[in-house]
């Protein structure tokens, strides 16, 4: 009796796919087998109806699977479409971001911070690209909210920082010297859109931003 890749009298499909476990099958892979199976079996000892029936439930579910994961590529296509549609649509706009990261290119930075519960004590400090505190600012507000200030570039030595990336650090303590999970926050004028496949961003005087790090545009939702 012929054989095909081992498949003798009465092939079993889950022998027949080992051959090629390095392999990824498709959908074709799989009705290929059922079909060689069929050529090759036995007519005096032909393949269980019932195991038959099996396979051909599995290739379903196979392609149900090819399908949905298409489906899948497809919305994930559209979604990003979308997102670079959006960012489009805040060039000029004003924009906040969840972000602890800043650029300072001469002109006064907004940036804040949110607390979730009053505090008793708030520091806010400019760091460099090595950590060190450049400039430690006045927090405008201890209660609960998000709270703004802007900051101009002057260090603590009273000299104009220069120019490039730096970092918020907000740090709230309450009247038990408990810390509080602050989030920091940085506005900036839109003036331009990073259209980049991996996640659509927007340029600010104040540094770029990820779509999904927007709060706020204008004071409204993005």
């Amino acid at each position: 009796m012929a054989t095909i890749n081992g498949i003798g009298s009465q092939p079993n499909l889950a022998a027949a796919t080992g051959n090629i476990a390095s392999q990824a099958l498709g959908k074709e892979d799989f009705l290929q087998l059922l079909v060689a199976q069929l050529q090759n079996q036995d007519p005096l000892n032909p393949a269980d109806a019932t195991e038959f029936t099996a396979q051909l439930a599995q290739f379903s579910s196979l392609e149900q699977m090819f399908n949905m994961n298409e489906s899948m590529q497809k919305l994930t296509s559209l979604s990003g479409d979308m997102e670079r549609l959006s960012a489009l649509g805040l060039i000029g706009r004003e924009v906040t971001a969840q972000t602890d990261l800043l650029k300072f290119e001469g002109a006064p930075v907004e940036l804040g911070y949110r607390l979730p519960d009053s505090a008793a004590r708030v520091t806010v400090h400019i760091l460099d690209a090595n950590n060190n505190t450049v400039a430690t600012l006045a927090p405008p507000s201890k209660l609960v909210g998000e709270h703004f200030l802007s900051w101009d570039g002057t260090a603590d030595n009273g000299v104009t920082v220069p120019k490039g990336s730096y970092r918020l650090a907000v740090n709230a303590l309450d009247s038990e010297d408990r810390t509080i999970e602050t989030v920091p926050l940085v506005r900036g004028t839109v003036s331009g859109v990073d259209l980049d496949p991996s996640g659509s961003s927007v340029v600010t005087g104040n540094g770029s931003f990820l779509m999904s790090k927007l709060l706020n545009v204008n004071g409204g939702s993005p």
